[in-house]
């Protein structure tokens, strides 16, 4: 009785909603009668009623009186910089769920844990090392990252605390307030944003298009504007937060204890916030004269809620809680997981294998740049403030080597339109004049062959060219009509590198060899100068296809300017220089049994990837996909700029070759061809059925009859029947009048066959005899 009610109305209001009618009818529930876990499902709405289309958020608002949860998961995340990046799962509102208390509206692929707390969490933590610092909204994505010891190294809260710590010499002390109110979490079912489906959809194009030069390219702007991660479940609640920066000889004097420091800012927490008894500690007057008058720095700092101001208090900040929920902590997994064949069924699962390697490899990189290795210990006098990982320098003994310097071969191919690229990365070195070392030292070549083939440098530009063409025209050819013809012309051109360094083989002359004077490629500048040169008295050399090697050989004036060197290594090639027992023979001047005359270093060329003792390791760029580093003294640098987070991509957008084709095409497991749109830049999937295919077709269509019928659908239905039926009625109409007309002529001819013409007389010799 209720279902022929609820049509009754729907009929009434409108014709369009006679498929929800039909579907109650069936006994099929519709979108909003479908069961949903946490949730309050409504009626869909009347279409004269909203406007608002299925899916939109404002659509449910005609329903529920609640606002829309912005403390979402699903988005990407910079598990360096602690930023949330872009959307990578899609979110639709179809479903018009709401949390149980019915106060929020969430999304379709979410769900909601509520957290239920009588009373507000409060926690007191000491600090009493730079790098024992943690973050406060983003504690658990940072911890389970794969380089958890360098997660959040480079977040603006992270830096802030380690210039205090190390610059005033101080600890850092933090009390906060948790309130929990929700744990948000997504589906493991949820589909992928649009957007991001189709980055992943045009690396995948080329991949496998063979481009995979331009594919690493592309991952690795996929990782500079997704991040490295996706959040998967989000804290939403509010925090209130106080860190308060003392004087570290608090505890070396012991003055005051790790758990008196707690107490002590605890106590002066409350106090600032005006809390009640309740919230009171037994702490005395003496410990908290000693915590205030050793402090260097003090912030509060509020994470929901309203704005810290003057005269506030935990009254005011609950009393504004309900619609000010922020991400208080996180949640997630390496954004390559999201990669796979359920979420990208379309694909073949080698293409899907291919995408995830590439991105996960794009992500590692991003990492690894972004690791500096150094002494990390703040007492000892070769401390560097922009290392992030300890790797032992702080009480290695040094030993001093020489720079032979750089030489690059360069190998041309048959491309060369664009111009000879040799011409600027090519050079000798210019110790000797030639493809050579000095005596002494050995050739060790950087980036070796890989798969068989070279590193490869390319370029390509388009150029517009134009030429005026002239007819004769006009009376008897008398005169020339000409116009301008362009067309725009491609370039490109591609060559092989191989770069070399000279490595000491035995003891060389102090004043031997040439000056360091460190690197920069077309990306990042110079520690030495910060920016893209070389020092006073120094020159650059082309090193790689886009970095520069600063070489002086003017020990006098451009020695102040230099770095003790230590050597290169990279994914393919080893530093000779950090073999230990060759370090001792380089001290003593024997060679080692290995070695030719000359002091071939072909046995060890492949050493560790890794500097000697007492020298630290830098990124000088990513080449070919793989990482570069060289190696300088330690703590050589410290007093230069600091370090900022070096972003993807490394490395400068490939040259287009003249094979690539302009529309870049996906093959589907089944035959299906996504092929992308160039108005829109949209993926757009183009099937081609088989006889298979029909079938099912056939089958989904008889399924399909037993629906209702939309109102567009019976709209166009109903014209297409009304036109047919015109045509029809016309047509028979003309097909009758042509009837009609024929058949008055065959009377007509008939009649001037059977009859004579009655202008003519009877003819007895001409009469026939008709039977």
């Amino acid at each position: 009785m209720s279902t022929v009610y609820l049509c009754a109305i729907s009929v009434l209001t409108s014709y369009m909603t006679r498929s929800f009618c039909n579907d109650l009818h069936s006994g099929k529930p519709s979108i909003a009668t479908q069961p949903a876990m946490e949730t309050k499902s409504i009626w869909p709405p009347l279409p004269w009623w909203n406007k608002y289309p299925v899916g939109d958020p404002k659509f449910c608002f005609f329903f529920h009186d609640v606002n829309t949860l912005e403390v979402l998961p699903g988005f990407g995340w910079d598990n360096l910089l602690n930023i949330e990046m872009g959307q990578v799962l899609a979110t639709n509102y179809s479903r018009c769920k709401t949390t149980a208390d019915r106060k929020y509206l969430l999304p379709d692929n979410a769900f909601v844990i509520p957290v239920k707390r009588s009373k507000v969490d409060m926690s007191s933590e000491v600090f009493d090392r730079w790098n024992s610092y943690t973050s406060t909204t983003a504690h658990s994505v940072n911890l389970h990252a794969s380089y958890s010891v360098v997660s959040g190294s480079f977040a603006e809260d992270f830096k802030y605390n380690k210039e205090k710590q190390v610059g005033d010499k101080a600890v850092t002390t933090r009390v906060q307030l948790r309130h929990f109110m929700y744990v948000v979490k997504t589906h493991p079912e949820s589909s992928l944003h649009p957007v991001f489906k189709s980055r992943l959809m045009q690396i995948a194009a080329e991949l496998q298009n063979n481009r995979t030069k331009q594919a690493w390219y592309s991952a690795q702007l996929l990782v500079r504007e997704y991040g490295t991660h996706i959040i998967t479940s989000v804290d939403a609640g509010a925090a209130l937060v106080q860190e308060t920066h003392i004087k570290e000889n608090v505890l070396k004097d012991k003055s005051l204890s790790a758990h008196d420091l707690k107490v002590a800012a605890t106590a002066t927490f409350f106090r600032s916030l005006k809390f009640g008894a309740g919230f009171g500690h037994n702490v005395s007057n003496e410990n908290v004269h000693k915590f205030e008058k050793s402090r260097t720095a003090s912030r509060v700092l509020t994470y929901g809620g309203p704005p810290y101001r003057s005269k506030f208090s935990v009254q005011n900040w609950e009393d504004s809680l309900t619609n000010e929920l922020v991400a208080i902590d996180r949640s997630g997994d390496p954004l390559y997981y999201v990669i796979n064949s359920a979420t990208l069924p379309s694909l073949p699962e080698p293409t899907v294998f291919r995408l995830a390697k590439i991105v996960q490899r794009a992500a590692r990189i991003y990492y690894k740049v972004n690791t500096v290795a150094g002494c990390t210990d703040e007492t000892s006098p070769r401390f560097n403030f922009d290392a992030n990982v300890n790797d032992g320098s702080c009480h290695a003994t040094q030993t001093n080597f020489t720079f032979g310097g750089v030489y690059q071969k360069c190998y041309a191919s048959r491309f060369n339109s664009a111009g000879n690229l040799c011409d600027e990365l090519q050079h000798k070195n210019p110790l000797t004049g030639d493809f050579s070392c000095p005596e002494g030292y050995e050739a060790v070549e950087l980036l070796k062959p890989q798969s068989g083939e070279r590193p490869v440098v390319t370029k390509s530009y388009h150029q517009t060219h134009c030429r005026k063409l002239c007819r004769p025209c006009g009376f008897f050819l008398l005169q020339d009509c000409c116009h301008t013809s362009c067309q725009n012309i491609f370039h490109y051109s591609m060559v092989y590198i191989a770069p070399y360094w000279c490595a000491a083989a035995m003891t060389v002359g102090e004043n031997s060899g040439m000056l360091f004077g460190g690197v920069y490629t077309s990306h990042d500048p110079n520690l030495v100068t910060g920016a893209q040169s070389c020092p006073h008295r120094f020159y650059a050399l082309p090193f790689g296809s886009h970095s520069h090697v600063c070489v002086s050989d003017d020990y006098e004036l451009g020695y102040q300017f230099s770095l003790r060197f230590g050597g290169f290594f990279s994914c393919s090639s080893g530093n000779p220089l950090a073999v230990p027992n060759k370090n001792h023979q380089r001290k003593s001047g024997k060679t080692t049994p290995k070695t030719s005359p000359k002091g071939n270093l072909a046995g060890i060329v492949n050493g560790p990837q890794s500097c000697p003792r007492g020298y630290t390791q830098h990124l000088l760029s990513v080449d070919n996909e793989c990482e570069i580093n060289y190696c300088v003294k330690a703590n050589s640098l410290a007093k230069l700029s600091r370090t900022a987070v070096r972003r993807p991509p490394y490395n400068a957008r490939p040259g287009v070759s003249p094979k690539a084709t302009k529309t870049l095409m996906v093959v589907g497991i089944n035959g299906e061809v996504w092929y992308r749109n160039n108005s829109n830049a949209d993926w757009t999937l183009a099937s081609f059925a088989t006889q298979d295919d029909d079938d099912s077709s056939e089958e989904m269509v008889s399924e399909d009859q037993t629906k209702p019928m939309s109102q567009g659908a019976a709209i166009a239905l109903s014209v297409c029947a009304t036109v047919l039926a015109g045509i029809l009625a016309v047509a028979v109409y003309v097909s009758y009048k042509r009837r009609e007309k024929t058949k008055e002529y065959r009377a007509v001819s008939l009649k001037e066959v059977l009859l004579p013409d009655e202008k003519t007389p009877l003819n007895n010799n001409n009469t026939s005899e008709i039977s």
